[in-house]
């Protein structure tokens, strides 16, 4: 079974998985809000509102990563409010959730482009990155505007010096998925410790 129907057959799985959960958990979120109306700032309900409201993020990023109609498509999207469902499913990742310290910073900002194959690159330069992975590290991550446009910066710092002739670019364009490598201008460089890794988003007026 090659690539494409192996996408299929388990895409096709998960969106269903998805979208069977979406119901109960939208039951679940509307008691959730009858019971903070009659119990008020209650911290046990609040804490359970939060989780679900991250399950929802993780799904919403999980859908965007399966939806092959969605990549075929350019749609307006804030930038902001994208990746923070992506990296609330990237917690799901160990390494993501406890071995990194996490700075996150990014600024709402409208975007007409592909928001699947937006998250597409972001996760397979995540991917690249966390392969480096041995002990804890710091990454920091924010989008900076640039008249329409958008840019992602990761920056993943590590405790000790990575190997001098690593090709940061070439091995993170290894894992980029064909479809998506064309579209988005990406520049890496490796300074001692520090890998800094640059998505270059073009907003599709």
């Amino acid at each position: 079974m090659n690539s494409d129907e192996k996408f299929i057959k388990y895409g096709k799985t998960l969106s269903g998985l998805i979208h069977n959960l979406n119901t109960p958990l939208m039951g679940m979120s509307g008691r959730i809000e009858l019971m903070q109306m009659k119990f008020g700032e209650d911290k046990n309900v609040n804490q359970v509102s939060t989780q679900l409201d991250r399950i929802n993020n993780m799904l919403t990023a999980i859908a965007f990563l399966l939806d092959k109609e969605i990549s075929n498509k350019d749609s307006g999207f804030d930038i902001k409010q994208l990746l923070e469902n992506y990296f609330s499913y990237l917690t799901t990742d160990m390494r993501f959730k406890h071995k990194l310290e996490k700075e996150i910073n990014l600024v709402p900002h409208s975007l007409n482009t592909n928001g699947c194959d937006v998250i597409n690159y972001t996760h397979c330069v995540m991917n690249a990155l966390l392969g480096y992975m041995e002990e804890e590290a710091k990454i920091s991550i924010a989008n900076v505007i640039d008249g329409n446009d958008c840019r992602i910066d990761i920056l993943m710092t590590f405790e000790k010096p990575i190997e001098k002739d690593l090709n940061v670019i070439e091995v993170i364009n290894n894992k980029l998925f064909d479809e998506v490598r064309p579209k988005y201008a990406f520049k890496a460089t490796l300074i001692e410790n520090t890998i800094t890794a640059q998505i270059y988003i073009k907003n599709n007026e």
